[in-house]
């Protein structure tokens, strides 16, 4: 069987390793501290080439791709990666899957509000039994200006990051939405909106674990009293124990080939410069995307 490789794709940075391993071998960041966006087709190709080569030791010819996405990923850059991959690198297959989900899965827990803190927006990602609610989806901008604009997003000292954290779920000065744009308000209105939205019965169930992702940092070093006026019923989970469940997961997505391969892309699927992606919430009842 073809190798399968995880790309665990941030804003920032890329995290790879083999599908099934109990941790990554290696992480990588772009060039200047760039954005992955920002980033040109041959300079993404050699950022790939040095997951491969370098990370893994391995060809990337014929090989699996497995990419870990944040829920809203943009459906050009996939287009863009894919051709990349497929065309310029001959791997055989490509398959996305949103990160919020592994984090589940990784785990054990089946609802839960996931926080995926990116370049662009903030997004809050409710998670039902095992599914994502799409029209419940909330984003925002309004906590991005705890990151640094002379820092470029190259952040990498802990201590610094840790103090984003704090700073995403300070209390606002107002709690009330009027005095917010919609798309700019802070996190602990965009929960507490979020939360209303939700039908009664399943609120407690949502809000029972909490996971914030996007930042590298050891959940238990930040002070959660800052989140305490979330509309919580449970905890905040650490965010940083995915790789080891989420990997073998991703193993076990091409082990059990044809019930996934909808969601997966090959070269003969790329016809044009529109082709089609996969659509997870289209496509994520057919077949067993979670299985018992």
């Amino acid at each position: 069987m073809n190798n399968i490789i995880i790309f665990d794709i941030n804003w920032n940075n890329i995290t790879v390793g083999i599908a099934g391993s109990s941790e990554p071998a290696a992480k990588y960041f772009p060039k200047d501290h760039k954005l992955l966006f920002e980033q040109s087709d041959s300079e993404i190709y050699e950022l790939f080439d040095n997951c491969f080569q370098k990370g893994l030791d391995v060809s990337a010819d014929g090989t699996n791709v497995v990419i870990w996405e944040d829920t809203l990923f943009s459906v050009a850059e996939k287009r863009r990666y894919c051709k990349i991959l497929l065309q310029k690198m001959n791997c055989s297959k490509v398959m996305f899957i949103p990160r919020c989900l592994l984090y589940c899965i990784s785990n054990n827990v089946s609802n839960a509000l996931v926080v995926e803190v990116n370049y662009h927006q903030i997004t809050c990602v409710p998670i039902y039994d095992l599914r994502i609610i799409d029209e419940h989806l909330r984003t925002t901008k309004g906590a991005l200006n705890c990151f640094s604009q002379d820092n470029n997003f190259g952040v990498t000292d802990q201590s610094v990051e840790e103090m984003h954290v704090q700073n995403l779920f300070k209390t606002p000065k107002s709690l009330k939405k009027p005095d917010y744009d919609d798309d700019e308000l802070p996190i602990v209105i965009l929960i507490k909106e979020l939360v209303k939205s939700l039908q009664i019965d399943i609120v407690k169930p949502l809000t029972t674990n909490l996971f914030i992702t996007g930042i590298d940092t050891k959940l238990e070093k930040v002070n959660l009293d800052s989140t305490s006026r979330l509309p919580l019923y449970g905890k905040v989970l650490n965010s940083t124990s995915l790789w080891d469940n989420g990997s073998r997961y991703s193993l076990s997505l091409f082990m059990d080939e044809k019930s996934f391969e909808h969601l997966q892309i090959s070269q003969n699927d790329i016809t044009g410069d529109n082709f089609t992606i996969p659509d997870w919430y289209e496509l994520k009842f057919k077949g067993r995307i979670i299985k018992d």
